[in-house]
């Protein structure tokens, strides 16, 4: 998921009403309503998508779910380019494109991004050690260097885990989205907000190398969500502000899609919280990254 700053203000990473754990049945209209307004489309209608649409879509997002492969790609390098079976209005801008390139959904805006679709699949460990993924302070606590297991999930759950203690003891995909403030700077300085989707392919490629600080090539992550059960704790419509908004439900099942098809006991992420090692299918130990990615 994407903790972020976002826009002029902080986003707030609250827990939603149901507790962690608890399942969501769509069962029909109504139903998919009042869990829809607590799963992110209860301010919807802020930008212009009404919210029995964005139920509708959180419905068809929930039921590939179900499926065997959970709706994900066959391959880890088509993660964050298709569809989960839904779409959301800011879903076409989250896909991690081939030159780099991020539209703002709502802003007009285009930049070009530090990662493109091939430098992100293809990072070195190096650019993983190096690279900012935390660069924005996790809720209220300072900025610090963040070092250990790879976090991922929903930004609810995430926010969870790091109440519960310093957020340097994970490494951490943080990254601020001010886009105007970057937009209008005029002596060029880069702002915390260049994330773009690319950003996360690169945190997961590096996370599944082990190469984050802290990892010491052990390819570990913390599980803040059942994978199961992302779409009832994720935000089709992230912020939902006419000048910013994005679907973190396809950001986060992307991850969780890369995660499944790189590591051989990856079904287990869709069922488990907590600390997990991903073991990388033998096909990739023995050909490499090239084949784990699919090449040139």
């Amino acid at each position: 998921g994407i903790l972020c700053v976002c826009s002029t203000r902080r986003s707030t990473r609250r827990a939603l009403s149901r507790p962690l754990g608890s399942r969501y049945l769509f069962a029909d209209p109504r139903q998919d309503m009042t869990i829809a307004a607590t799963a992110g489309c209860a301010q919807s209608e802020r930008f212009g998508w009404p919210r029995e649409q964005c139920a509708r879509t959180v419905s068809l997002g929930t039921a590939t779910l179900s499926l065997a492969n959970h709706g994900c790609p066959r391959r880890l390098r088509d993660a964050f380019n298709s569809s989960f079976g839904y779409e959301a209005p800011p879903t076409a801008a989250m896909l991690c494109r081939a030159d780099g390139q991020h539209s703002l959904p709502g802003q007009g805006v285009t930049i070009q991004g530090e990662f493109n679709r091939s430098t992100a699949l293809s990072v070195t460990r190096t650019t993983c050690q190096t690279f900012e993924f935390g660069r924005a302070k996790a809720g209220k606590q300072a900025r610090q260097r963040h070092a250990g297991p790879a976090l991922i999930g929903a930004d609810a759950d995430l926010g969870h885990v790091l109440h519960r203690g310093p957020a340097g003891r994970f490494s951490l995909m943080n990254m601020g989205m001010n886009y105007s403030a970057w937009a209008h700077n005029t002596h060029g300085r880069r702002h915390d907000g260049l994330w773009t989707p690319c950003t996360n392919v690169a945190f997961i490629m590096c996370a599944l190398r082990g190469w984050l600080p802290g990892q010491e090539s052990r390819r570990t992550f913390h599980i803040a969500t059942p994978g199961r059960e992302l779409m009832s704790r994720c935000r089709p419509c992230g912020e939902c502000l006419p000048g910013l908004h994005w679907d973190e439900c396809f950001i986060v099942r992307a991850e969780y899609c890369m995660v499944d098809s790189f590591c051989s006991n990856g079904a287990e992420i869709w069922g488990s919280t907590g600390n997990w090692t991903c073991v990388p299918r033998s096909k990739q130990r023995k050909v490499g990254h090239r084949d784990a990615v699919g090449g040139k």
